[in-house]
């Protein structure tokens, strides 16, 4: 799909134009481009007006893709081919029988020269190098380090040039990091990414005045679930209220209110809110204006919303467990598309990375199509815990037994009872091991083993969260600590507040659930999330 994508907009080709250089955009994304310079936005060679015409073959393919019906090319276009080729093969015939002809003359002369074979100058190697096109530098250049990339600048102009193309620098960035604000610095990608990557190495060591927290205040009851998609965050609380947030500023921009329970489970989308309460109904609201755009409920239904996702597939749809009952909905009609037919309480409704849909209810862990959802393509012992990745679900059962299934054939992969450390109060998985929070503790499983041991926190661990290089935990302790996953060792560790507890109030929670980006730790702490950014400017 890479390959299918507009290097100005990072989306789907629509009506495609192909420059000289070779490098594909929209028609409307490089007539906008050639307005203000000539150069392609890739590779920044020159290129002349008018623009080529679109590329049939490819706007082709990209209907393909799009599952768009194309028709075949025209009979009369074949036939023209193969009049050309004929003709090609009636040249090439001709061609031949001239130079036997010529062959001929040259054995019947009585007198044969000896032509001089004259060697051809040989080229510098650096003048090579410095004749290359940008195109090729930047695919050579984008293969390096950032630190690389700076140090090859002090080689010679040439490659000073080269090493502050920003277009160079536009791949970096978005191959570090795919969602940033390039915008904020004048669209400055070198200086974006440098300022992204400070961040990233400030978010490894947790220096204190390398971050700042800011809390997220406005919430009267306990914050029980939390998102967010770029800089807006959406939370549900006790409160009978959803708060929609702008990330950067701190600032609440709606406070959605229309639930007479508790938010029990939201989620979000480009475009909407899902919100599930103990009122037994699930409202949609609109991002733009923060009004509700339709309420989903069944009939006589008194039960709490257990948990609710919209389809991976179709956004304008969303599956809802609520009571006894799960169901498949179109958020504009707000009608029932479809009940799923589950058996047991649902605990939890979700999706897999293959567009799968999961519930996991009080009698079956099941894996339903969602083209066929008259039976589960498998069902297996129901879990307390699960998660899901490319290759297999990992799920942990009252029994405290481990399970890795395949996600392919549902088939069982491993299969061990967990240590008596304590109860396993979440879990997140990998392609290479399986994050656990048991106690007070955090362990790094895979295989039957127990790889590391992240010991720290002196309350039970009640979420956890992992990337490429560190593992994050959130305890009843107030705090969030960051591990260094590959030896295990303790980074730093985030306050949430005090632990004291005021006459007339509840004790602290700590920290329930956690989120990271690429330049932030987000945490709720009973009814506040605090976010520390370590991307400061």
């Amino acid at each position: 799909m890479y390959d299918f994508q507009c290097w100005v907009c990072f989306e789907l080709y629509i009506e495609p134009i192909t420059l000289v250089c070779g490098h594909s955009f929209c028609k409307q994304c490089i007539l906008k481009a050639s307005q203000s310079d000539l150069n392609c936005p890739f590779c920044r060679q020159e290129y002349s007006l008018p623009l080529p015409a679109i590329n049939i073959p490819l706007h082709h393919k990209i209907l393909k893709l799009k599952g768009i019906e194309v028709p075949e090319e025209s009979p009369d276009t074949n036939n023209n081919q193969n009049n050309n080729n004929n003709q090609n093969n009636n040249n090439q015939n001709n061609n031949n029988n001239n130079n036997n002809v010529n062959n001929d003359q040259n054995n019947n002369t009585e007198h044969q020269y000896n032509v001089p074979i004259i060697k051809s100058k040989q080229i510098p190697v650096d003048q090579i190098i410095f004749s290359l096109p940008m195109i090729v530098y930047i695919q050579i250049f984008q293969n390096f380090e950032a630190k690389e990339i700076c140090n090859l600048s002090l080689v010679c102009k040439d490659f000073l040039r080269i090493s502050n193309d920003s277009w160079l620098w536009k791949h970096k960035l978005y191959q570090m990091i795919p969602f940033c604000s390039p915008e904020e610095y004048s669209n400055n990608y070198k200086l974006c990414y440098k300022s992204y990557g400070v961040a990233y190495k400030a978010m490894g060591k947790g220096v204190p005045g390398s971050f700042k927290m800011t809390p997220f205040r406005g919430h009267t009851g306990k914050i029980n679930c939390f998102t967010h998609i770029n800089n807006t965050m959406a939370t549900g609380s006790q409160d009978s209220t959803c708060k929609v947030w702008n990330m950067k500023d701190g600032k609440e921009w709606y406070s959605l209110v229309g639930h007479s329970g508790a938010i029990t489970s939201l989620q979000m989308s480009p475009t909407h809110v899902a919100t599930g309460s103990a009122d037994s109904t699930v409202k949609l609201w609109d991002l733009d204006s923060g009004s509700t755009t339709s309420t989903l409920s069944h009939q006589n239904s008194t039960e709490r919303v257990a948990s609710l996702c919209f389809n991976s597939n179709n956004y304008d749809q969303v599956v809802t467990a609520i009571g006894s009952r799960v169901s498949l909905w179109d958020i504009h009609l707000g009608k029932t598309l479809e009940s799923i037919n589950v058996t047991g309480q649902p605990y939890k409704v979700s999706f897999d990375n293959q567009g799968r849909l999961i519930t996991n209810t009080s009698d079956h862990f099941s894996v339903w199509d969602m083209r066929k959802l008259a039976k589960p393509l498998y069902q297996v012992t129901p879990a307390t815990l699960y998660h899901a990745t490319n290759d297999y679900y990992v799920t942990v059962d009252q029994a405290r037994r481990l399970t890795r299934y395949s996600t392919a054939t549902g088939a069982v992969l491993e299969s061990n009872v967990l240590p008596a450390y304590g109860n396993v109060t979440c879990l997140v998985a990998t392609s290479s091991e399986v994050i656990l929070g048991i106690g007070n503790n955090v362990y790094s499983y895979f295989n039957g083993q127990i790889k590391t041991t992240y010991a720290n926190h002196t309350a039970e661990v009640q979420c956890v969260y992992v990337d490429d290089k560190k593992v994050f935990s959130g305890s009843k302790d107030n705090t969030i600590k960051v591990w260094d996953k590959q030896n295990g060792t303790r980074l730093y560790s985030l306050l949430g507040g005090s632990n004291v507890v005021r006459e007339g109030e509840e004790p602290p929670t700590g920290c329930m659930d956690l989120r990271t980006d690429q330049s932030r730790v987000i945490g709720s702490f009973n009814n506040l999330i605090r976010i520390y950014n370590f991307k400061i400017k």
